[in-house]
């Protein structure tokens, strides 16, 4: 149970690195692998009931090659470079702004959007997926600045810096008016 009254410090600021993909290309490989094998056992079964026509191998083909591209879509429009939490907020740094800022440069670079709000949406230990976004819905800062971003992040991309990334995203979680959970939800359609 949260004590509301008990404030926990904000975890130290961190800089984890994005690998592109971050292995999510390869477990959607094989999840697409295994639903290619279930599909084609369903038709080889339906084939010796005599109930498969060329329509049925045809569609299934269509959309197993439509979930092929959209998951392969998916992988490509994650983000890359830097997931930099300051403390405050949450920002996604591309790796060219990061050079900028390394080099002395950055201070006249237009800072990344910040996202106040990080929802841990699926934690399997060696790898997190995220949802950035401000909390109510609303852009942030321009008109061509998303409302939420997906993050998939992958232990081995940066795993110096894991624990301290997991450490702020439970952080997050936990502290209220930075996380979407369940209650500060319901608390929304309460109101």
């Amino acid at each position: 149970s949260h004590n509301p009254s008990v404030k926990s410090a904000a975890p130290v600021p961190v800089h984890y690195r994005l690998a592109p993909g971050g292995g999510l290309f390869f477990a959607l490989l094989g999840i697409l692998m295994l639903l290619g094998c279930v599909l084609l056992a369903w038709l080889l079964a339906l084939r010796q009931a005599q109930q498969a026509g060329a329509a049925i191998w045809i569609i299934t083909a269509l959309a197993y090659v439509a979930a092929w591209f959209f998951s392969m879509r998916v992988v490509r429009a994650l983000p890359t470079g830097w997931l930099v939490w300051t403390g405050k907020v949450w920002r996604l740094q591309s790796d060219q702004d990061a050079l900028q800022v390394s080099s002395g440069k950055g201070q006249s670079a237009q800072l990344a959007p910040a996202y106040r709000s990080c929802t841990l949406v699926l934690d399997v230990q060696q790898a997190v997926l995220l949802r950035l976004h401000d909390g109510k819905g609303l852009p942030l800062s321009g008109s061509n600045h998303p409302v939420a971003r997906w993050v998939w992040a992958t232990r081995a991309s940066d795993q110096p810096n894991w624990h301290a990334l997991r450490c702020a995203l439970v952080w997050a979680q936990t502290v209220p008016g930075r996380a979407d959970t369940k209650a500060s939800r319901r608390q929304e359609v309460v109101s």
